[in-house]
């Protein structure tokens, strides 16, 4: 945790204190809630302007209710996704999950963040969606059959926490190999000094960069 956490218990409790610490950690203590509790805060809501979509975000969804710029590329590539079937993992506040359903797909949506699950879901309700979606909580997609979907998208996470690990997203790779049909396609965008292109084209054979600006690569693997 940060300095500021003493700020956030502060909010919510009348005492708050640190122990001594030991190496570099430290225990805080929290006790004595305010009176009346503050007022639960709702979800953020905004319309983003370049989808025309109404995207919801719950608690820490990534990127809150707007759209990053990681995604943001992914999406200059959309009218060259593969037709058909989708899967999109780590959907976040649901942006890839809602342009893929209003191109008329079927669309499983994938987060391991119940907050996410939710911010997923209430953007796709929102936008009258929800009905060609099917939101899941779920680490990864090991649970999809094998050979069940055409298409993947996803920009995934790099980090555990504050820590780097690409650990996920080099083993979601594999699975997408796994889950997509003969034909289908893994649409990822990612930082550009992470290492899936050689991951994808070990699992696929075939990957290759579709747009690259300064901070992000979108490539493609075909199965």
């Amino acid at each position: 945790m940060t300095p500021r956490q003493n700020d956030v218990l502060a909010r919510h409790f009348t005492q708050v204190h640190a122990s001594r610490g030991v190496g570099k950690c430290r225990a805080l203590h929290a006790s004595h809630p305010v009176d009346p509790p503050l007022p639960r805060r709702g979800p953020q809501a905004l319309v983003e302007p370049s989808t025309g979509l109404e995207l919801v975000a719950h608690g820490s969804t990534f990127a809150g209710a707007r759209l990053d710029a990681g995604t943001r590329l992914l999406l200059s590539t959309a009218s060259d996704w593969r037709a058909g079937d989708a899967v999109d993992v780590g959907s976040g506040n649901g942006v890839l999950a809602a342009v893929l359903a209003r191109q008329g797909r079927t669309v499983t949506a994938v987060d391991v963040s119940r907050a996410a699950v939710a911010s997923t879901a209430e953007t796709l309700r929102r936008n009258g969606l929800d009905g060609r979606v099917t939101v899941l909580l779920a680490d990864g997609i090991d649970s999809l059959p094998d050979r069940s979907a055409g298409l993947v998208v996803t920009n995934p996470p790099f980090h555990v926490g504050a820590a780097k690990d690409s650990t996920a997203t080099l083993q979601l790779i594999q699975q997408s190999h796994r889950v997509l049909r003969d034909g289908g396609e893994l649409w990822c965008v990612y930082n550009t000094h992470l290492p899936y292109l050689e991951a994808a084209r070990r699992a696929f054979g075939r990957a290759r960069i579709v747009v690259q600006d300064r901070g992000f690569i979108v490539l493609c693997a075909s199965r």
